[in-house]
């Protein structure tokens, strides 16, 4: 039976039935939209009885920069309505989180953390608590206690997260303003229309983003560059408009 069949509900749809199971709450405490896995309802399914407790929720993560990698799967134990980690059992924590990862299995990575998400006003102690070797001993997962504001730091939806260059192009902006500074009239050229050469090569791998700043990066330099080469022979001159010929596209 696959695992990810069993996504039956959001994860703020879970908190709420956790911390209010008899009221209709309208708050979120969570980005809207995330999934969780009802692992319960996946054990009810295997052995036709629910034997034992598993952590509250279980979401997809991934780490992120410019594309999805390392996909797993996120434990969540949900303690928010929690006045103080007083009353916090590590051995049923420990428990639930061990039977959990053997509904798992191995098949889809899982994350070696699990996160305890607390109130604001209670993470702070519950971190001392969990972070007690003596308390989590015997668990496999290293535990991390968080705040509803942390979490939503921490987990983003990828369209959330801004584009990261893959050059740096603040450096080679001044790089090829320094090639203008000094005359070198063809270190400059040549620079051009290796960064229109990359720009296409993006282009064509669907990199929008990547040629966009390329593209912008290339118009500016070429109008300094065009202000600048009056002061140039002829012959270069000449070989500047070979290069405009060459990058028209993007220049257009």
């Amino acid at each position: 039976m696959k695992l990810l069949n069993h996504i039956h509900y959001l994860f703020n749809a879970v908190l709420h039935y956790l911390l209010y199971p008899k009221r209709i709450i309208k708050e979120s405490y969570f980005p809207e939209g995330i999934s969780a896995l009802d692992l319960d309802a996946y054990e009810t399914k295997l052995s036709k009885t629910n034997n034992d407790c598993t952590v509250d929720a279980v979401i997809g993560i991934a780490n992120y920069r410019n594309k999805l990698t390392n996909r797993r799967l996120q434990l969540i134990e949900l303690r928010l309505n929690y006045k103080s980690s007083d009353t916090l059992s590590g051995t049923k924590l420990k428990g639930k989180i061990n039977h959990s990862l053997s509904l798992m299995g191995r098949t889809i990575p899982i994350d070696p953390t699990v996160l305890f998400i607390f109130s604001e006003n209670v993470y702070f102690e519950a971190q001392r608590r969990i972070n007690n070797e003596e308390y989590v001993k015997g668990s496999s997962m290293k535990w991390v206690a968080i705040s509803p504001s942390e979490f939503q730091q921490a987990i983003l939806f990828r369209e959330k997260i801004p584009y990261i260059p893959e050059n740096d192009y603040a450096k080679i902006n001044l790089d090829i303003q320094s090639l203008l500074d000094s005359k070198n009239w063809q270190a400059y050229m040549d620079s051009l229309s290796h960064w229109g050469r990359a720009y296409f090569k993006y282009l064509s791998c669907y990199n929008l983003n990547e040629a966009d700043l390329i593209k912008g990066m290339i118009i500016e330099l070429h109008q300094q560059g065009a202000e600048r080469l009056v002061e140039a022979d002829s012959d270069v001159q000449l070989c500047f408009e070979l290069l405009e010929d060459e990058i028209g596209t993007i220049l257009a």
